[in-house]
């Protein structure tokens, strides 16, 4: 018997397979869109963390040297410190690879979680650590630097950090630091822009290039930071600076106690606290001493940008102390006639500044030489020292010409001593006993 198909006249079978793969197409598309989105979630290194999804509230967590060394694959980041770390093994036959770079920078969140990283030995932590990135609560300890950097930026560098353009809080470096010549360091950072908040260092430097306490050259903020250690140089053109070398930024509520020792042939500053500051510094002290002896120059002639002094070695356009003091020594001798050098030495500058309500109370030795500040170059305004209610001790052996005024030991343990200067909020003095302090040094 045959079958009749009149029934099937409405079916369209071309356009029933034409709908199916449309359909499938369509949730493929999808599907491969999710699978994409995923992914792209998900950073490839990430495997490496056992803990934690790299968010600021989930961080992932880090327990050994290869997940730390894989920050570097994640710049962006945000990490959390559960043990020390130690890098020696992982870099003593190389060295360590600093993180991020001039090009791509780490911008992410580093925790130190209050541990601490060993091994430090030819480069620092991170190379370019850019705006927004932070890093907090770590400690670079037993650091025993005895060669030169293997990086750096822009002969610059760092124990912690090459360039910083973030915030880098409540970090600390110890250890001991020799021969990195012909580049200049910085206790933790080398140039900063950003802010350090809160940092200390201590380290023992000797031979190296440039050297300040926290940084080089700070563009940036830096406040309530501290250095100690000691400086010692026998190089003809370095500069050293308890705290940073050369300053542009601002620097509030610090401290340096670094004895800077060494010698000198050529033009150069070194101060307890800064050697040159262009910029701002304010409610700080320095108690560190220096001594140098400042050999035969190659050529003869007579420098221009040559000072030491307690707090500052030069301030060139009359960059800013205010609220200041130092009770350091400063000694400057020649092995030869110095006919044709000049070393501007004072307590607190050895030339130029806007000093206002500072002191300073320690012996000044030297050529060029003042109790406050040491002197200027004639006809250039800009080494001329601008003096409002400053002060040195009568027994630091020198005459500043009216830059500053000089008081007894007992006149300056007096309150009345300090006109103008604000005993209830920034300033502090034990009447008879000792001279003024810092309010926010109790």
């Amino acid at each position: 018997m045959m079958c009749k198909m009149t029934n099937l006249k409405s079916i369209d079978v071309t356009q029933q397979i034409k709908d199916i793969l449309s359909f499938s197409f369509k949730t493929l598309a999808a599907l491969m869109l999710v699978i994409s989105s995923a992914c792209e979630k998900e950073d490839p290194w990430s495997h490496i963390y056992d803990q934690g999804s790299g968010t600021p509230e989930d961080p992932w967590l880090i327990s050994n040297v290869v997940q730390f060394d894989n920050i570097r694959n994640i710049l962006n980041g945000n990490f959390r410190l559960v043990a020390d770390i130690d890098l020696h093994r992982h870099t003593a036959d190389t060295g360590w690879m600093p993180i991020g770079n001039i090009e791509a920078g780490f911008t992410g969140i580093l925790d130190g979680n209050g541990h601490s990283i060993t091994g430090i030995v030819k480069s620092g932590i991170f190379g370019f650590t850019a705006d927004g990135s932070v890093i907090k609560n770590l400690f670079l300890e037993s650091v025993n630097i005895t060669e030169g950097f293997k990086y750096f930026y822009q002969h610059t560098t760092g124990t912690l950090v090459d360039l910083n353009e973030g915030e880098i809080l409540n970090c600390s470096v110890t250890g001991i630091v020799t021969g990195v010549r012909n580049v200049s360091f910085g206790g933790l950072v080398g140039i900063n822009r950003g802010n350090i908040i809160d940092c200390h260092v201590d380290l023992d430097i000797s031979e190296c290039g440039s050297m300040g306490g926290i940084t080089y050259i700070n563009y940036g903020n830096i406040n309530r930071c501290s250095a100690t250690g000691t400086i010692i140089n026998h190089q003809s053109s370095f500069e050293a600076g308890g705290i940073c070398v050369l300053n542009f930024g601002n620097i509030s509520e610090s401290k340096a106690s670094v004895d800077i020792s060494g010698s000198w042939s050529i033009e150069r500053s070194a101060g307890g606290f800064v050697a040159k500051n262009p910029g701002t510094i304010t409610r700080s002290y320095s108690t560190g001493n220096i001594e140098l002896v400042i050999r035969r120059a190659e050529m003869w002639q007579s420098f221009a940008d040559t000072g030491a002094g307690g707090f500052a070695g030069t301030s060139p356009d009359a960059g800013n102390f205010r609220d200041c003091y130092t009770t350091g020594n400063v000694s400057i001798t020649f092995d030869y006639d110095p006919k044709y050098f000049r070393v501007f030495t004072g307590g607190f500058s050895g030339m130029g500044g806007n000093i206002s309500n500072c002191y300073s109370v320690g012996k000044v030795s030297g050529d060029d030489s003042g109790g406050l500040v040491g002197g200027e170059i004639e006809g250039v305004v800009s080494t001329r020292a601008i003096v409002t209610s400053s002060y040195y001790k009568e027994t630091s052996g020198q005459n500043d010409d009216g830059k500053g005024i000089p008081k007894t030991t007992a006149e300056m343990m007096k309150q009345a001593t300090f006109e103008g200067w604000d005993f209830d909020n920034i300033w502090t003095i034990d009447e008879g006993s000792s001279y003024p302090s810092l309010r926010w040094q109790e």
